[in-house]
């Protein structure tokens, strides 16, 4: 397994989450929860004019030409950002039909929702890390109280064991290795950490993490 992340996959990953800052902010985030159809335009128009819609159609049907390891990065960032957008969804149905085709989307589809998990996760966890550095109780900074100090460390350490575990599934698949074990096991360790540690985070957050002038509960509510 590689995972040394080439100087492409950087400026990929720059671009995307450029991208989110300026169209899939948390205040969009936030405009979007009910809305019906679930996504700005603006920011599904960025996605398309940077070529990211179609990125793992062949080049030869006009699509990106990417592997699942440039896509994981994509979600991750996604993720990361809880960006609403369908890409998801677009990515999985533009696939085709056909049981062997469907299994092969199945498993892509698993590495993605996992890779969007792993942002979201490590987002939570870096919001919740500069709270504790700054809410004072009892005459010091939540973070000095070791037991909260342990929690956000193992939340580290979950999430950087998740997110090997999802790009390794990633490049498995990008170099045209089997994943029918290893893409089912991404989603479901790196989905029940996302569950685990936004949980964390709410109990370090404490009753105000609850309420919707928080931006943690946008986290632990997905």
């Amino acid at each position: 397994m590689d995972l040394d992340f080439t100087e492409e996959h950087g400026i990929l990953r720059d671009m995307v989450r450029a991208l989110c800052a300026e169209h899939a902010t948390v205040e969009v985030v936030r405009a979007f929860e009910d809305d019906a159809r679930g996504y700005p335009d603006g920011l599904w128009k960025q996605l398309s004019e940077q070529g990211l819609v179609g990125i793992l159609i062949p080049e030869s049907h006009g699509g990106g030409g990417q592997t699942l390891l440039e896509a994981a990065i994509l979600h991750e960032e996604l993720g990361r950002a809880l960006a609403p957008t369908p890409h998801l969804e677009s990515a999985v149905l533009a696939a085709g039909s056909g049981w062997a085709t469907w299994q092969d989307v199945m498993l892509d589809g698993c590495v993605l929702a996992a890779a969007q998990a792993a942002g979201g996760a490590q987002r939570a966890l870096e919001i919740t890390i500069e709270y504790a550095k700054t809410r004072q109780q009892f005459g010091k900074v939540l973070g000095a109280f070791q037991a909260i100090s342990h929690y956000l460390a193992d939340g580290a350490t979950q999430i950087a064991g998740g997110s090997t575990l999802v790009y390794e599934a990633a490049w498995t698949r990008s170099v045209g290795k089997d994943v029918l074990r290893l893409a089912p096991l991404a989603k479901l360790f790196m989905c029940h950490a996302f569950r685990d540690v936004t949980a964390m985070c709410q109990q370090v957050w404490g009753g105000v993490g609850f309420t919707i002038e928080y931006d943690i509960q946008l986290y632990f509510r997905r």
